[in-house]
């Protein structure tokens, strides 16, 4: 029996199934059994305010909202966004043909980064052959300032 305290929303529709089919009785009892869960009402309680389920009253039934379903293989929702639990990393797929391109590509970022942070202190005008250096909030910013 594995003893899961967390039921994730992608275990809802197996869930929902149960309670759909066999009862609220039977599904709290799923969740016991699976999940270690002592309160197992708390979940259909998380399953009812879920925004992939519309529960009817009147049939006691969970019927699956479709729509949101499609939105929600789109978009995360604040549970993904905030799960650290189960925190899933995204890698980017870089096509890179040789490690040249690697390390050019490596190059002009870095060099761009830089340049980036120099603009915070250097201004040049080449209309006028002016070039101002902010030297006060370089030296606030811990950068030594040297002329030679």
């Amino acid at each position: 029996m594995p003893r899961v305290m967390h039921v994730d929303k992608t275990d809802f529709p197996v869930i929902v199934e149960i309670y759909n089919n066999e009862g609220n009785k039977a599904a709290q009892k799923y969740i016991r059994e699976n999940y270690g869960m002592v309160n197992s009402s708390y979940v259909i309680k998380r399953i009812k305010k879920s925004e992939a389920y519309h529960y009817d009253e009147e049939t006691d039934r969970f019927i699956s909202d479709k729509k949101n379903n499609e939105d929600s293989k789109l978009f995360m929702n604040l549970d993904e966004l905030c799960d650290t639990r189960g925190s899933k990393t995204i890698r980017a797929e870089i096509n890179v043909d040789s490690k040249k391109d690697a390390m050019e590509s490596l190059v002009k970022e870095l060099i761009s980064d830089r340049l980036l942070e120099l603009s915070r202190y250097i201004v040049m005008d080449t209309s006028s052959r002016i070039i101002m250096i902010d030297v006060t909030t370089m030296e606030a910013d811990g950068y030594q300032v040297v002329t030679h």
